[in-house]
Formats: structure tokens, C-alpha cells, sequence
């Protein structure tokens, strides 16, 4: 009942339940946005300017207990990937598949009404997975004439804790094949051959399966630029990573995997912010990971 009461002092939240699961429908003078309470996952991103999609959601995405949804901006944390020693712990961590809470709402006002919305969710269980329960994390997600997501990881034990994270934002394209990419330069772990050290290419377009960690130590905020016959499509910025994902299933894993049509790929695009290998969190440090887009 705490979200629904505080969703209803909300001029731009309504609360949705709906094939997608419970739901927050954000809807102001900027942008349009569904954020899923199930992860507390944003689904759909819409500038109002050019009411054009930024966000990719496969139509076979599973909104049920225990599945991650396929597409928007999924939170993996406090690992990224694969356990690194224990297998049977499920991959990107334990807050994707479980219910968040809605802790508040702000709303930015003008005379004519709401600009942005910030969503504020903490998941509802810590501890789990031999995590010690004083590593908490909550999320926020902006939602105005750009969108904004921040993973906000505080370390209240009194010992180190490795994490490792990312914000696995799925973009949309209308085409694979005419997409590049501008400011992805470092060298990449390629994760399909398990090769370190391999140069990032001159014009960075995606012409199979792509599955690649670039590492980055530049200056922040890192800008991205997802490009569409030379056109902008989404400009990023990330703050708070070491590393830059790069995925894309292209066609023949398209086509095993259940919550992905065999043509999806054409029309997707993981651009990913992370700290991947793990950072070190020390006692009593807050460590805030974000990405912003528009």
C-alpha cells in the first residue's frame, strides 16, 4: 500500500497491471516511459519531441517469477555475468528477477506542469547468494527530456566488498546493418573467442554476434553515440564504469533463444555501462553507476 499511496500525490505516475506485470506509466511534458515494478526494470522510453522509441522489448519477453525480462534497461547486480565461483548462482546477480519497491517520487515542475519525473526502488531482499546483507543498492530513474538511470551501491559492513554491475540498456534500431557506433575505442575482452587485448575497429559497426567488454579509464562522462546512416539515434552518457558492453545475439542465437524472435537482432542493440572486472568497495563507500540517454 506504501507505493500506491505514494504513486497518488504523483501528478505524472499511474500505477498499470497489465500482460507486462505491475507497472509504473510515467507520463509528463517531456517523454512518455513504462517502468516494470519486477526489477524495477524501464520497458519504454519516449521523447514527446519526436515520439520516437529509444528502448527495444522483444515481443516474447516473459513476465513471470524467476524470468528476466528480455529488453529495456535490466539491473545486474552485484555481478555481472556468470557467478565467477559459484555456478549454480544465477546470472547478473539477484535483483532482476525479484519485485522492487517504490521508495518516492520527485517531480520537477514549470507554470506548465511536470518536466521530470525521478523514480526512486530499492529491491526487496538483500543478502542473498553469500552477499553480506551490508551491501544495499537502490536505483533511480529520471524521466524528462532525457532519461536517467543510477545504480546507487552503499557498503554499510565493515569489510571490502567486490562488485562488479551493469545497466544493460537494449536500444532500439530500425536496422542492425546501418548502425554504428562512436566512442566505444578501447581495447575489448571478446567474450565468444576468451580473448583479452583486441583493438576496437576503426568504424564500429556490428556485422555478426557481438558479445564484447571494452575496458575504459577515460574522463567521465563517457559519451556514446549510436549512429543511423551517419544520423544520431541516442546519445549516452556514463559515469561511474570501467567498462563498456557491446551486445548483440545476431541471427542464429536469435533463433534458440525463447524470448526472441529469429529476426530480432536486426533490431536491437545492447550498449551497456559497467564496472566489470570488479571494483572494490570499501567500508562505508557509496559507489554510483549511471547512464544517461536522449
Amino acid at each position: 500500500m506504501q507505493q500506491r499511496n505514494i504513486i497518488k500525490h504523483a501528478q505524472s505516475v499511474a500505477f498499470e497491471r497489465n500482460k507486462k506485470g505491475d507497472c509504473l506509466h510515467i507520463v509528463n511534458q517531456s517523454a512518455d516511459a513504462l517502468i516494470s515494478l519486477y526489477g524495477a526494470q524501464l520497458l519504454s522510453f519516449v521523447p514527446h519531441h519526436d515520439k520516437r522509441e529509444r528502448m527495444w522489448l522483444s515481443q516474447l519477453a516473459l513476465f513471470e517469477q524467476g524470468s528476466a525480462i528480455r529488453g529495456g534497461a535490466p539491473i545486474c547486480w552485484p555481478w555481472f555475468g556468470p557467478h565467477k565461483t559459484q555456478s549454480e548462482f544465477p546470472a547478473h546477480g539477484f535483483v532482476r528477477t525479484q519485485v522492487w519497491q517504490l521508495i518516492s517520487i520527485d517531480e520537477i515542475r514549470d507554470e506548465h506542469g511536470v518536466t521530470e519525473t525521478v523514480c526512486r526502488f530499492k529491491p526487496q531482499t538483500l543478502g542473498l547468494c553469500d552477499v553480506p546483507e551490508g551491501l544495499s543498492v537502490e536505483l533511480l530513474i529520471g524521466v524528462g527530456e532525457r532519461c536517467e538511470i543510477s545504480v546507487i551501491t552503499h557498503n554499510h559492513s565493515k569489510i571490502e566488498i567486490p562488485l562488479s554491475q551493469a545497466i544493460h540498456s537494449y536500444f532500439a534500431v530500425d536496422d542492425i546493418a546501418q548502425v554504428s557506433i562512436e566512442g566505444v575505442d578501447e581495447q575489448y575482452f571478446d567474450k565468444l573467442s576468451g580473448t583479452h587485448g583486441n583493438s576496437s575497429p576503426n568504424v564500429y559497426t556490428i556485422v555478426g554476434e557481438t558479445d564484447r567488454v571494452h575496458a575504459y579509464s577515460g574522463t567521465y562522462p563517457q559519451k556514446i553515440e549510436i549512429l543511423t546512416a551517419g544520423k544520431n539515434l541516442v546519445h549516452i552518457e556514463q559515469e561511474g564504469n570501467n567498462a563498456v558492453v557491446v551486445w548483440n545475439p545476431w541471427k542464429e542465437k536469435s533463433q534458440i533463444m525463447q524470448d526472441m524472435q529469429s529476426n530480432d537482432y536486426s533490431n536491437m542493440l545492447c550498449i551497456e555501462a559497467a564496472t566489470e572486472p570488479f571494483i572494490a568497495l570499501a567500508p562505508g563507500q557509496q559507489h554510483i553507476l549511471s547512464q544517461r540517454f536522449r
